[in-house]
């Protein structure tokens, strides 16, 4: 143990034990962007010892206000293997791995499943949601679920944002938020201050450290709210929320099947285009006449698509109302083909 974790191995609450359980432990950092920007240093600089990071989107120069982790020199990199370079340059005794690939329900359940497969012992194996998109969030909430996995999840936009720990002894994210947002706003459309995204990120780091460090009280299946505005933290528990009945998953182009019936919800002409020999386009504003379109009562999956799930998901809810049980979602903007 290097004197490089000294100021923290002083402290009663770690300890040698406490920084032998972090460099022991492996997590899956879903985004570095603005979250993973300000996540990661955090995570790297207190010696969590192996690190994954997916990603596939690049720097761009609009994201600098806020994901001060990259450089100007950086535009156009990767920022899965941006970030590797300048986390490796912070502490260099880390093992970063990066995944340049978007987080697709396929994917990655099978990256879960070889890294539980091949956890060191007493390693406690973490995701973190920080693409901060409801469809990765609901996907990666789902697969955390079925594998018994903890999800610390956030979210920063405008001048707001909130954390919690998800799954396995806590609720889904499901549980919590079981309508899917219908107006989807991302940090582009809607705008968001760089120091919201730290303060949010920073939060996320530090209920990781709570959570396995065993720090008394518990983090999970509590929801934290940050206001910049009113400067004040709130918080309230979900712990009782209840899993709901109904459940769309969100899946990947690849686990479409041949039998499915593909119905894109989207208005002619918007991309990507949803590749499927039985695909139908009926647009969203046409389901109120659902009963027209002659759907079939059978077995077979309808899977519902748009940009960002959020239209996809009425659409399913409309087709639950007549009667139709197996649905799923697809969102194509997140998609890779």
């Amino acid at each position: 143990m290097t004197m490089r974790y000294d100021a923290q191995i002083c402290l009663p609450e770690i300890g040698i034990l406490g920084q032998e359980k972090l460099s022991s432990a492996q997590v899956l950092v879903v985004g570095a962007g603005g979250l993973g920007a300000v996540l990661l240093p955090t995570l790297i600089g207190a010696g969590v010892g192996h690190i994954h990071i997916m990603d596939d989107d690049v720097v761009e120069e609009g994201n600098l206000h806020r994901q001060t982790l990259y450089r100007m020199a950086d535009i156009g990199e990767k920022k899965a293997i941006a970030a590797v370079r300048h986390l490796r340059a912070l502490n260099p005794s880390v093992t970063l791995t990066p995944h340049v690939t978007g987080a697709q329900a396929d994917n990655t359940k099978a990256l879960l499943q070889n890294l539980q497969a091949n956890a060191e012992k007493h390693s406690r194996l973490v995701v973190f949601d920080a693409a901060d998109n409801f469809a990765t969030t609901y996907m990666l909430s789902d697969l955390c679920r079925e594998l018994g996995i903890a999800l610390i999840s956030a979210s920063a936009i405008r001048w707001g944002g909130y954390v919690g720990i998800f799954c396995k002894n806590a609720p889904s994210y499901r549980a919590l938020f079981p309508v899917l947002e219908q107006k989807a706003q991302d940090c582009r459309t809607a705008g968001v201050m760089g120091s919201v995204v730290g303060m949010v990120g920073m939060l996320q780091a530090q209920l990781y450290f709570s959570l396995l460090l065993d720090i008394k009280p518990s983090p999970t299946g509590i929801l934290y709210r940050w206001d910049a505005l009113s400067l004040r933290m709130s918080s309230f528990s979900f712990l009782t929320a209840q899993e709901p009945d109904k459940v769309w998953p969100f899946l990947s182009y690849q686990q479409l099947e041949q039998t499915d019936l593909v119905i894109d919800v989207r208005v002619p002409g918007e991309k990507p285009s949803c590749p499927h020999e039985n695909l139908r386009h009926i647009p969203l504003d046409q389901f109120s006449r659902v009963k027209e379109f002659d759907l079939p009562f059978i077995d077979s999956r309808i899977v519902l698509v748009c940009q960002s799930g959020a239209r996809a998901a009425r659409a399913a809810a409309l087709l639950w109302e007549q009667g139709y049980r197996n649905l799923a979602l697809l969102a194509a903007k997140h998609q890779e083909l």
